[in-house]
């Protein structure tokens, strides 16, 4: 899956510039490419792109992903159920439809979740030293609550908790590498 996403990345990437790029869509934007799968496990796969990339994993598109499998008939439901298994740049996934009257729950089960470093320190430009947690659950993250940025989840405007996010993911990427420990480097979302 790796070298799909590479290869989507280094020969067909003017593809997803044109779907995902302003102005034809949004900054929040992902988007899938369905692709056979490589694992024996999996029905099928996909690859997650959005406005600056590929990603490993996208929980929503999972989540639409089950939908569409249903609807153009790829995964067949029945007695109002459907379950799958789909393979993503992080792992094989357990993808399960449910379908009645009343309308469509889909669910999944993601790969194996795992602290992979805990209680790290890193001066970040324009919040200063701070204190956070590295996890993986299908793409590698920094874990802080709002509160030490001096911000308030639930009050402070969207584009500047984006921007802060976006700040100490720059700062982190470039200080801390981070290997999986199942394969190759994967890549910070």
């Amino acid at each position: 899956m790796l070298a799909k996403r590479h290869d989507a990345r280094d020969r067909h990437d003017h593809l997803r510039r044109a779907i995902m790029l302003e102005p034809r869509r949004h900054s929040g934007m992902y988007g899938v490419i369905p692709t056979p799968a490589s694992h024996p496990d999996a029905d099928f796969a996909v690859l997650f792109m959005h406005q600056e990339g590929y990603s490993t994993m996208c929980g929503h598109a999972t989540i639409a992903l089950g939908r569409w499998a249903v609807d153009t008939g790829r995964v067949e439901l029945k007695g109002g159920k459907a379950s799958f298994k789909l393979e993503a740049p992080c792992g094989v996934l357990d993808v399960d439809v449910l379908q009645d009257e009343t309308g469509t729950i889909v669910t999944f089960e993601s790969v194996e979740a795992f602290a992979s470093r805990l209680d790290q320190q890193l001066d970040v430009p324009g919040f200063g030293p701070l204190r956070f947690d590295i996890a993986f659950g299908g793409a590698f993250y920094a874990i802080l609550p709002a509160s030490r940025l001096g911000l308030s989840l639930m009050e402070t405007p969207l584009g500047e908790l984006v921007r802060a996010g976006e700040a100490i993911t720059d700062a982190v990427r470039a200080a801390i590498p981070i290997t999986h420990p199942g394969g190759p480097v994967r890549p910070w979302v």
